[in-house]
């Protein structure tokens, strides 16, 4: 006869699979075993994740917090792939004085 010894499967200790992208390190990092850190994994625990985490690269460049809270609630996270991270106008562009103040083209 089998003997069952516990009904949940133990915390994975392994890291984070993803790696956080160099210009991801811009963003705060929230502590391990902070408050606010705990309040992030029982939020996504309960609620799911909101917004989805941003890759460049093949890592994580903005959603370091929420893509450690997922591995620690168990859900799967949910990411967007980034291709290019900064982008130039179009050199022909016209903007009206006011715009180019205000960096608006709808002016």
């Amino acid at each position: 006869m089998r003997r069952l010894t516990s009904m949940t499967e133990p915390a994975d200790p392994s890291p984070p699979r993803l790696e956080r992208h160099l210009l991801g390190e811009l963003f705060p990092r929230l502590a391990e075993g902070s408050d606010e850190l705990a309040a992030l994994v029982e939020d996504i625990r309960v609620g799911g994740q909101l917004d989805k985490i941003v890759l460049f690269e093949g890592k994580v460049l903005d959603g370091w917090n929420r893509y450690v809270a997922c591995l620690a609630a168990g859900k799967e996270p949910r990411f967007f792939l980034r291709r290019v991270l900064l982008r130039v106008g179009h050199p022909k562009k016209r903007l009206t004085t006011c715009g180019r103040k205000t960096g608006r083209d709808d002016i």
